[in-house]
């Protein structure tokens, strides 16, 4: 059976192209370069003052560890590198003159600065940086550093090493560190393709049913009651054409204007109004019996008002009917000069009698 070959992840990638991972490799690097070049200077007899500050940066770069273990990524980063500003301004005037192989530690700054710091502390940095320069060079012409000894050493020979396998490590981070950027940004990009497209479909589907639904309904702004849509079913109840009537406010849609301002008051207090028995007004004047449902949609900070619309006119006039026809027929019987009477069939009680009888 052939085994399966595993392959990173994204989130592998991530990981392995964090920001945290990428200094603790760099921090690493520069405290195994510090602590060799600690050895170099310690067999060649180096002077004391430059042994205690390769020292002091190798207790910095033990603290910056410990900063970085515990989250501490912007303190970490602004130490590191204002630390190495000042470790090479120091190591420079220790051999000096800015010739020196040390000099070239202002560049690996400038490069750590443009990878972890922000705009502002890496104007900073070059403004330190060049300041330091300026003022080591004034110092070297003034005879305060003491005298340069240019010939290549082995530490001069690490020195160059160092600090171009920062800017090679600072570099490939980098590339990593975009190339992740990149391939987020472009699955964000199809998470967002794919979720306007399905809601771009719902819309259709949402649209669809509104415009072909066989209740009228009719949309709203929350602000001034304006329509805003209408359905098909809307046109032909109340009689306006679409064009009509968007634009306009509900009033015309309204018989008894106290019934409005009930509704409103039903909507205001639940957020809804449920099956409310109204009479509407057709465009020409003509009522009809309704039953209204309205629900706000204001989820999404659209501001709009959604109801449908149920015609029960003609269940409305058959009650109405069946209410007067027997209105009509007890005072027919309660009236009439008949002796009358009606008895249940079934054990012959009698269930009522009028007057005469």
């Amino acid at each position: 059976m052939k085994p399966t070959e595993s392959r990173p992840t994204n989130g592998d990638a991530s990981k392995r192209h964090s920001p945290a991972r990428a200094l603790a490799l760099v921090l690493m690097i520069l405290g195994g370069a510090l602590s060799l070049r600690f050895g170099l200077g310690w067999l060649t007899h180096e002077a004391d003052s430059e042994l205690t500050g390769h020292a002091a940066m190798l207790l910095m770069i033990i603290a910056m560890s410990w900063l970085l273990r515990r989250g501490q990524f912007r303190l970490m980063t602004t130490l590191l590198t204002f630390s190495l500003l000042a470790y090479t301004t120091g190591v420079v005037a220790a051999a000096g003159s800015i010739g020196s192989a040390n000099a070239i530690g202002f560049l690996g700054v400038t490069v750590v600065a443009g990878i972890v710091l922000p705009r502002r502390q890496q104007l900073l940095c070059l403004v330190l940086g060049s300041c330091a320069i300026a003022g080591l060079i004034w110092a070297q012409s003034a005879g305060l550093l003491p005298v340069p000894e240019l010939r290549t050493a082995i530490k001069e020979g690490a020195i160059h090493i160092v600090v171009m396998a920062m800017i090679a490590t600072g570099v490939y981070i980098s590339q990593g560190l975009m190339v992740q950027a990149l391939k987020d940004k472009r699955a964000e990009l199809v998470r967002r393709e794919t979720a306007e497209a399905a809601l771009r479909l719902s819309e259709a589907r949402a649209s669809r049913v509104f415009r072909h639904s066989p209740a009228a309904m009719f949309v709203q702004s929350l602000d001034d009651l304006t329509i805003l849509d209408v359905n098909h079913a809307f046109e032909r109840m109340f009689g306006y054409s679409r064009i009509e009537i968007i634009g306009l406010d509900d009033f015309c849609l309204w018989q008894d204007k106290a019934e409005r301002k009930e509704a409103i008051r039903q909507l205001n207090l639940f957020k809804r109004v449920a099956n409310f028995a109204a009479t509407a007004s057709r465009k020409d004047g003509s009522q009809l019996s309704v039953l209204l449902s309205c629900e706000l949609h204001d989820e999404d900070q659209s501001g709009l008002l959604v109801s449908s619309v149920i015609d029960i006119t003609a269940e409305v006039d058959a009650r109405r009917a069946a209410r007067q026809s027997q209105e009509l027929f007890a005072k027919a019987f309660d009236l009439s000069p008949i002796h009358m009477s009606i008895v249940r069939a079934v054990d012959g009680v009698f269930v009522a009698v009028n007057g005469a009888e």
